[in-house]
């Protein structure tokens, strides 16, 4: 038998999207082809790893971005 099945990797294992029509305990041979991600998926990475950034990243304690507008504009209305 050789055909192409989707499936998922997780905690370790490929599951299918369907059952293969196999015996249990059958040997096969992988070819792994990862799908691309779409934009939605991608921008929801990416918005995950944003939220799990330290708030303060080192550098100067007093730059947050409670105080940004005064940081770049001179002001919190940004009147210089």
């Amino acid at each position: 038998m050789s055909a192409t099945i989707a499936a998922v990797y997780r905690d370790g294992a490929f599951h299918p999207d369907t059952p293969p029509d196999l015996p249990d305990g059958t040997a096969v041979s992988l070819a792994v082809v990862a799908k691309p991600q779409s934009p939605g998926q991608a921008a929801f990475e990416m918005m995950r790893a944003i939220a799990e950034m330290p708030e303060q990243a080192g550098g100067d304690p007093n730059v947050t971005s409670d105080n940004h507008d005064e940081i770049l504009y001179g002001g919190p209305d940004g009147a210089r």
